[in-house]
């Protein structure tokens, strides 16, 4: 007989599968390329931003919080002089709901929030005028 907790967790990953497909199918319904800071793409797997003119892949996977699937977590990565950076992270929860951190302290928006490529998009933007990549180089 398998472990009860197996099959919750068989069960949680399914949930998350569904709502990650949501997800993208969501934002490949929007009509978010005019937005003022760039645009959310889901034609290549994975999903790629176009943020403050940097082109960034987002990749997920599921995540487990005390021995159970939780999340979806994206890290969103950019390339910098061939080494990649990662620029934020975001997690989609099974009820649907974003949060910027994996203990869903800090909600960002849902997954089907009309605002959701802005939302994103800004968030994302923050990591980003944090990251390596835009700290100007030190001279040696």
């Amino acid at each position: 007989m398998i472990n009860e907790n197996l099959l919750q967790a068989a069960a949680a990953i399914n949930e998350l599968d569904a709502i990650h497909s949501k997800f993208v199918d969501y934002i490949r319904s929007l009509d978010n390329k005019d937005t003022q800071l760039g645009f959310i793409d889901t034609s290549p797997d994975p999903i790629s931003v176009v943020c403050l003119h940097k082109t960034m892949n987002i990749t997920r996977r599921i995540i487990a919080i005390d021995g159970q699937p939780r999340s979806n977590e994206y890290a969103v990565h950019a390339n910098d002089n061939e080494n990649m950076v990662l620029v934020s992270t975001f997690y989609l929860n099974a009820s649907g709901i974003i949060f910027s951190t994996p203990d869903e302290s800090d909600s960002l928006c849902d997954y089907n929030d009309a605002l959701l490529a802005e939302k994103l998009l800004e968030y994302t933007a923050e990591g980003l005028l944090k990251s390596q990549i835009f700290k100007p180089t030190e001279a040696g």
